[in-house]
This record gives structure tokens, sequence and C-alpha cells, in this order.
């Protein structure tokens, strides 16, 4: 760390000693402390020490389009609008989904770069949505795996 990043992680400190921090305010101060450290944020940029969120996701990408390309042909598609005309589709972005037998999973990405990655069938609005969870989704692709697995076994 240079001297100045080094001079503005000791005033944030300060700060943070002198000004406790209620809990669910702590995400608010570390992207105020990027900012004010690097003089720009991106949540893409953040890291555990071994991966950044935007190598992660790039991974979760790839993964998904090569289970995709596996499956049934049938039991999957990826879609530019969502099911419900009212409710355009995220920026930029797609909806893809795998029919599971316990319902759907369905994640979405940026049509740049990863429209073309995904080789399954283009649909002209997406499956209607089943109200799964993001943890209801994983669990779904996980018994496709291994039927009844709990990690919490």
């Amino acid at each position: 760390m240079n001297a100045e990043l080094r001079e503005r992680a000791s005033r944030l400190s300060e700060i943070a000693k002198n000004n406790p921090i209620p809990d669910d305010k702590w995400v608010d101060f570390i992207i105020t402390a990027m900012e004010q450290m690097y003089g720009g944020y991106s949540i893409g940029d953040v890291s555990d020490g071994y991966h950044t969120y935007d190598e992660l996701y790039h991974h979760r990408a790839i993964l998904t389009a090569a289970l995709m390309k596996n499956l049934p042909a049938e039991s999957v598609w990826k879609s530019k609008q969502h099911d419900d005309p009212n409710v355009p589709m995220y920026d930029g972005m797609f909806v893809c989904g795998i029919n599971t037998p316990e319902g759907q999973a369905t994640y979405h990405y940026d049509i740049d770069p990863y429209w073309d990655l995904f080789d399954v069938q283009e649909l002209d609005r997406a499956p209607r949505y089943d109200g799964h969870t993001p943890e209801e989704a994983i669990m779904r692709i996980a018994h496709m795996v291994k039927p009844g697995w709990n990690p919490n076994k």
C-alpha cells in the first residue's frame, strides 16, 4: 500500500474508532472507505483474498452454461424477456433456466459476454416464474446430482 493510501486508511480507522458503527451500517462504511481510499468503487472488485466477486460471477456463468449444455434440451432455456411483459428485463441482461424435477432454477447474466455461451433454446419470454428463492434453486440443482442431499446434516 502506498503512503497516500496508508494515510487515508489511517484517517478512516480513526473515524471508525471515534464513531462506533452500528452493525447494519458496516457495508455503507466499507463502501465509503473504499471510495475515499481508491477514488472509486466497484462491488466486483471486492475480494475474499482469493477471488473477486467479478471472478466468482464469471465462474458461475461458465459452470451454469456447461451444466445446461449437458442437460436435455427441453429442460433448459434462455430469454431476454421475463414472462410478465410488465416486468422489464434488467438492463443488458438475460435470464436462463433449468426445469428440474423439483421446479425451476434460474439465473440472470449479462448479455455481453455470456449470451452466446449459453447454447440452449431461446424463448421469446421466460416461462412463468415459480417464486423460488436462490436457496431453493441451488438445492434443486444439487438434488439432480444427489437426490435428498442436505448440506445441514
